[in-house]
């Protein structure tokens, strides 16, 4: 039974996990508090979100706590400058990929508009062609 206890320490703190447990699963325990966007105990990890990225001494770079087992002897770092820097990283990245997102969807939905306005005026017979369009709908002064 004792196999299964694994020793570690959470920033300086030592901390016992069960063999097989994940980082994030032992810092929950013991509260010391690691961000996530995609993980959820009882979800598959996908680690696909690189939110819970935490420093773990002897590491290259950070790891995900999600998808990285405890090992006797770890030494992880949840509020380490490394750690932190990480996070705000990935949550930079991922405001950008939101944001282009987002104006894509902005730009689309402007497009949209003026092609349902186009249709619409085609429709009772105001323009025929993109040209007529454009004079008509400058003519009346909605244009710039």
């Amino acid at each position: 039974m004792s196999d299964d206890i694994v020793n570690l320490e959470v920033d300086g703190k030592p901390v016992e996990g069960r063999r097989g447990q994940m980082i994030i699963e032992v810092t929950d325990e013991v509260g010391a508090y690691v961000p996530r966007f995609c993980y959820h105990g009882k979800l598959s990890v996908a680690a696909n979100c690189r939110m819970c990225l935490v420093e773990v001494e002897k590491a290259p770079k950070p790891i995900p706590a999600c998808a990285t087992p405890i090992g006797e002897g770890m030494k992880v770092f949840t509020k380490s400058a490394k750690a932190i820097a990480a996070q705000k990283a990935t949550m930079e990245f991922l405001q950008l990929t939101l944001a282009a997102l987002v104006t894509d969807r902005a730009i689309q939905r402007v497009v949209d508009q003026q092609e349902f306005h186009h249709r619409t005026l085609r429709l009772f017979g105001v323009v025929g062609t993109g040209a007529d369009f454009h004079a008509v709908h400058y003519r009346r002064g909605a244009g710039g």
